[in-house]
């Protein structure tokens, strides 16, 4: 049986290290590893997927509404929808997000939602689209409520009060429809 040269072994391992290091790129994605990104469908057609899921697997749907010119959506970007607690709770939702600048028939969903609102809102919907609820933001993006009226019962925002808020809501078997 021949002998491997030292040249050869150095070629073989180098091509093995830069294997690896493509199967490591392959895992990032924005820096964040595969399983810690959220599973977001887009615009109209991802809320048409999203509820014909939402028939066949009864999980409800968190419907981010925003729009590339708001600065307070980029900044809930940032402070939410990349934390890792946060997006295993996601796991259990239909996540759509809904920009307002997409096409006429994103920006027609997001007007049946937003009512007076501003922009980001979120809408928690059941998968048989009967019920849904608005999740309200304050001005500065630090507190958050499922009240119609934002400042009573609103509670820090941060990953871990959302998690806890949208499993309670996940608990409740009805809310009224609310919008502003």
């Amino acid at each position: 049986m021949p002998s491997i040269s030292h040249s050869m072994k150095l070629t073989i391992v180098g091509a093995l290290l830069l294997l690896l290091a493509c199967l490591g790129a392959l895992l990032m994605l924005d820096g964040q590893p595969a399983h810690t990104r959220a599973n977001w469908l887009y615009n109209a057609a991802g809320y048409q997927q999203a509820v014909y899921r939402g028939q066949q697997n009864g999980k409800p749907r968190l419907l981010l509404l925003e729009s590339n010119a708001c600065p307070r959506c980029q900044q809930l970007e940032h402070q939410l929808w990349q934390d890792p607690v946060l997006i295993r709770e996601l796991g259990s939702w239909q996540l759509v997000r809904l920009q307002q600048d997409a096409d006429p028939a994103t920006a027609q969903l997001i007007d049946r939602y937003r009512g007076k609102a501003e922009l980001p809102l979120v809408i928690l919907e059941r998968a048989a689209a009967s019920n849904y609820q608005a999740l309200y933001f304050n001005r500065d993006l630090t507190a958050f409520s499922l009240a119609a009226d934002p400042m009573t019962s609103a509670q820090p925002l941060d990953a871990h009060h959302l998690q806890q808020a949208l499993q309670r809501w996940q608990q409740q078997s009805q809310f009224p429809n609310q919008l502003p």
